[in-house]
């Protein structure tokens, strides 16, 4: 299986994020699994560690959605720097940035 890699989502509208994700979802095949992490969760949840590193014993596909990741700290940006180059090949981590534009 290639590696999935990840995407960035950028829409304030959480309905068309949430299609957008199920959608990426279905393109990774049947059975894909998608779990949902909150960027302003404090502290960070170690749990997003362990699922975007751990490689699963199935190859099953998992989408790994963090929401509202305009809100991580720094520290937490450069920590998924390192995350994503040791991620599992069966994760798709998505970034949705869902803040509103500023002119």
């Amino acid at each position: 299986m290639a590696r999935p890699g990840y995407r960035f989502l950028i829409c304030p509208d959480a309905e068309l994020l949430r299609r957008q994700a199920a959608s990426l979802a279905q393109g990774l095949g049947p059975g894909t699994a998608r779990k949902v992490f909150w960027g302003d969760d404090e502290p960070f949840p170690p749990a997003y560690w362990l699922e975007l590193t751990t490689k699963n014993l199935f190859s099953t596909p998992t989408v790994l959605v963090l929401r509202r990741a305009e809100a991580l700290k720094a520290e937490v940006w450069d920590r998924l720097d390192e995350g994503i180059k040791n991620a599992a090949s069966t994760v798709l981590a998505v970034f949705c940035l869902e803040g509103r534009w500023k002119e």
